[in-house]
C-alpha cells in the first residue's frame, strides 16, 4: 500500500528541519501551489519533483518512492533503475532500522553501565564511611593506649610511694617500740619512787621526827620529780590506768 506523497515530503523536510513554506521557496514553488500539490488537488509535474528533490537533497526516486507520486517519474526512469533504487531504499530503511536497534542496544548497555557505576559509587561511599569509622576507632584506641601508659606510669610511681611509706611506717614502728620501752622504764622508776615515798611516810609517822621526815620527803619528792620529768605523759597515762 502506497502512502501519500505529502507524508513523504513531511518526513523528509522534518528530518532537515524545514518548514513547508521554506521548502516551497527553495523549490521555487508558490506556497499555495505547493499546498494544493500535497493535498492532491493539483498533480505533481516532473519539473516540480526535480526542484523539490534538489531542495531536500535527495533524488527524485527517493522523493517519490513508495508514494502515490511514483507515477510522475515512472516514464522518465528506466524500470531496472527504478527497481534498483527501490531496493536501495529498502536496504537503507533496513539499515536504518538496524541502526536504531543498535542505538537502543547501546543505550540499554549505557544504562546498565550507568547503573553499575551508580552501584559502585554507592559502594565506594559506603567503604569511605566504613574507613572513616575505622580511623575514628583507631584514634580512640590510640588515645586509650596513651591513657593506659599514663596509668601504668602512675601505678609505678604509686608503688614507689607505697614502698617509701612502708619503710617510713617501719621506722615509726621501731621508734614507737623504743619509746614504749623507755616509757616502761620511766614507769618503773616512778613506781619505785612512789614506793619509797610510801616507806618514808610510814617511817615519818612512826618516828614522829620532823627533821628526819623533811629530809626523807625531800629526797623522795626529788626522785619522783626526776621520774616524772623523764616521761610525764607516759607516767600520767600509767597513773590513770
Amino acid at each position: 500500500m502506497r502512502r501519500d506523497f505529502a507524508d513523504r515530503v513531511k518526513e523528509l523536510r522534518e528530518e532537515r528541519k524545514l518548514s513547508q513554506n521554506e521548502l516551497a521557496a527553495a523549490a521555487n514553488i508558490s506556497p499555495a501551489s505547493f499546498s494544493r500539490i500535497l493535498s492532491g488537488e493539483r498533480p505533481l509535474r516532473m519539473d516540480q519533483a526535480v526542484a523539490l528533490a534538489q531542495a531536500i537533497g535527495v533524488t527524485v526516486i527517493e522523493l517519490t518512492a513508495g508514494t502515490t507520486a511514483e507515477g510522475v517519474v515512472a516514464e522518465w526512469v528506466p524500470r531496472k533503475e527504478y527497481e534498483a533504487a527501490d531496493r536501495h531504499r529498502a536496504d537503507a530503511e533496513h539499515d536504518l532500522e538496524r541502526a536504531k536497534r543498535d542505538v537502543q542496544a547501546t543505550k540499554a548497555e549505557n544504562d546498565r553501565l550507568r547503573a553499575a557505576v551508580g552501584s559502585l559509587t554507592s559502594r565506594i561511599a559506603t567503604l569511605e564511611s566504613d574507613l572513616a569509622a575505622v580511623k575514628a576507632e583507631a584514634a580512640r584506641a590510640a588515645q586509650l593506649a596513651r591513657k593506659n601508659a599514663e596509668l601504668e606510669r602512675q601505678v609505678v610511681q604509686l608503688g614507689g610511694d607505697v614502698a617509701r611509706l612502708t619503710s617510713h611506717v617501719e621506722g615509726l614502728t621501731e621508734q614507737a617500740g623504743v619509746l614504749a620501752a623507755r616509757a616502761d622504764q620511766n614507769y618503773q622508776a616512778w613506781a619505785q619512787a612512789r614506793n619509797r615515798v610510801q616507806v618514808l611516810e610510814k617511817t615519818l609517822a612512826s618516828e614522829k621526827s620532823d627533821k628526819v621526815g623533811v629530809a626523807f620527803v625531800s629526797a623522795a619528792l626529788g626522785a619522783l620529780g626526776a621520774a616524772m620529768i623523764a616521761s610525764p605523759a607516759q607516767t600520767g597515762r600509767r597513773r590513770r590506768s
